[in-house]
């Protein structure tokens, strides 16, 4: 049975998508591991059909239906339940654990690893109102400076301004086409343009809102930790000179680079050497 009314349901998420609901209903309930959740089909005017998953002691979230993403009722309520059990779990008493979970090894620079553990360790004794937008400002101080560190006027086009430094969403776009340059990156780029959008949204939401709960600014934070960390591993893969080799025989990305003994060369020639069938080949590195 849901714990949210219909005038609620839709009044979220008019506000989240800035849109017109134009149909909504209760499409699927649950009762597993002591969440009572049910899972609405709303279809918007003009940004398209969403799950909403609600449930008593879970916060609302909507999941897109559209673009392949979640097909059934079933995949939005298993993705919601997942993410919220984890956002309940007692680990979140360790404020770098967030966000090492996330960064999955790559390093995210000192100054915006400083701001996310901080708003990460604000969350952990967060109660009243105050403290929630506290830790919304601090994420959104975080892409201020990712957006700071991620910026290089090699990206801009012929006459393109550089964006005012509080200007995430700009710079964030212009390292995205700077860092993805290709045509084979047009879907990853637009991926990485939504969420860096939605993570500084959400956190201006979190910084002015008085409504909002400390599971949201748990929410906040994660979408934040993963912009920072998708942002390491394009300027990763954009210094990393053999990111895209295969070898030319077996087509394995499984090798090694030694440096061959030698005479001095104006360039220093690398040896890859295939793992799998032993393949090996000189490249010229400046």
């Amino acid at each position: 049975m849901s714990t949210r009314t219909k005038e609620e349901v839709e009044n979220y998420v008019e506000g989240q998508c800035k849109c017109n609901v134009i149909h909504s209903k209760p499409e699927q309930s649950y009762n597993d591991l002591g969440f009572e959740v049910t899972v609405w089909n709303v279809k918007t005017d003009e940004d398209g059909s969403w799950w909403v998953v609600e449930g008593e002691g879970l916060p609302m979230n909507l999941y897109p239906q559209d673009h392949a993403y979640y097909f059934s009722t079933d995949e939005a309520y298993s993705f919601h339940l997942g993410l919220m059990t984890r956002l309940l779990n007692d680990d979140r008493k360790e404020p770098s654990k967030k966000i090492q979970e996330i960064e999955k090894g790559i390093e995210i620079s000192i100054a915006v690893r400083r701001k996310l553990t901080q708003a990460a360790a604000v969350l952990n004794n967060a109660i009243e109102t105050e403290e929630i937008q506290s830790v919304g400002m601090i994420c959104r101080e975080a892409l201020i400076v990712l957006g700071h560190n991620i910026f290089s006027e090699e990206f801009l086009e012929d006459g393109e301004e550089e964006p005012k430094r509080s200007d995430f969403k700009n710079r964030s776009r212009i390292a995205i086409g700077g860092l993805l340059p290709d045509g084979d990156n047009s879907e990853l780029r637009d991926h990485l343009r939504k969420i860096s959008n939605a993570a500084w949204d959400f956190a201006n939401k979190i910084t002015h809102s008085d409504t909002r709960t400390i599971y949201e600014a748990s929410i906040c934070l994660t979408l934040c930790t993963a912009v920072a960390s998708s942002f390491e591993n394009l300027l990763a893969k954009k210094e990393d000179p053999f990111g895209n080799h295969r070898c030319k025989k077996c087509g394995s990305r499984n090798f090694e680079i030694y440096s061959p003994d030698g005479e001095q060369r104006d360039k220093e020639e690398l040896l890859i050497v295939c793992e799998v069938c032993r393949y090996g080949q000189l490249v010229s590195v400046d």
